[in-house]
């Protein structure tokens, strides 16, 4: 039996029909937005692209890792060292409280774009243009907060345990247990102790 509901009903029914179909043809048609891509790459790979010379970094490279170095005691002045699972590298910033900004353990993603990467004690370390003899100069305070995302805080990363023979330049910027080591003038311990001291190792 037909009435003038079921045709009603009908009709309505294809006139959705058709309007979905306009709209998926539009969406199938429109061009898509290509998003930015940027690369997760490990430090080492990072510190490959070290050869011998500086060059600043034009790819989209990020890489990530934890704190394991501070400015505290002015061990590591104007010195940040970010350890991941392949190994470590420094990061030259020109901040003065760096161990107030970056606690150890703190989780940190560095867009690399952009940065300098130079030689600097025998390995590579990511910082800003190269002047003069220095092939990585220290990141301004304003430069350093455009390239770094703290990510989370946890436990430090457990040092390899090593002889003072077999560390190398890959354990550069990452934690060691350094073994088989006898302080001969034992005293205080070496992080509480602020004036500059020698202390001979065997």
């Amino acid at each position: 039996m037909w009435s003038k509901s079921n045709h009603s009903n009908k009709f309505w029914r294809e006139v959705a029909l058709l309007l979905g179909l306009v709209v998926a043809t539009l969406f199938s048609c429109s061009p898509a937005i290509p998003e930015e891509q940027t690369t997760r790459c490990t430090i080492a790979s990072l510190r490959g692209l070290y050869r011998g010379y500086p060059r600043i970094i034009t790819e989209d490279l990020v890489i990530a890792g934890q704190v394991v170095s501070d400015n505290r005691y002015g061990q590591y002045r104007h010195r940040l060292a970010v350890q991941d699972a392949s190994g470590g590298i420094f990061i030259s910033i020109d901040y003065p409280e760096l161990h107030a900004l970056h606690k150890l353990g703190d989780s940190i993603e560095v867009d690399c774009r952009g940065l300098t990467i130079g030689g600097y004690g025998g390995s590579a370390m990511l910082g800003g243009p190269s002047e003069g003899q220095n092939e990585v100069t220290p990141l301004s305070s304003a430069e350093w907060l455009l390239h770094y995302t703290t990510l989370s805080q946890g436990p430090l990363p457990t040092p390899k345990h090593l002889s003072i023979a077999a560390i190398g330049p890959e354990d550069l910027a990452t934690r060691v247990r350094v073994c088989s080591v006898e302080i001969v003038e034992a005293g205080e311990m070496w992080a509480e102790v602020a004036e500059e001291r020698q202390v001979h190792l065997v």
